[in-house]
């Protein structure tokens, strides 16, 4: 398990490294009011990492609205 693990590892960073160097070119993003000129793999990373966020306060969200019940069974109750 632990070569799966290091070979997973060092596969996604290979592929990570690709991404990036392959995407250097200039875009313009906009938001709002803002314009602003970053390389491709600077927008993919703050899309990435802001999804990231939104996931992990929905999750949040919603263990609140739970109360603490939990479907760990699998089944309706």
């Amino acid at each position: 398990m632990k070569t799966f693990k290091l070979v997973f590892i060092v596969v996604l960073t290979l592929s990570l490294i690709v991404v990036v160097v392959q995407n250097t070119a200039p875009v313009y993003a906009s938001f709002l009011w803002l314009k602003v000129q970053m390389p491709i793999f600077l927008l993919l990373f703050f899309t990435l990492a802001g999804g990231f966020v939104l996931g992990i306060m929905v999750k949040i969200f919603v263990d609140k609205t739970n109360n603490g019940k939990s479907n760990k069974g699998g089944k309706n109750e």
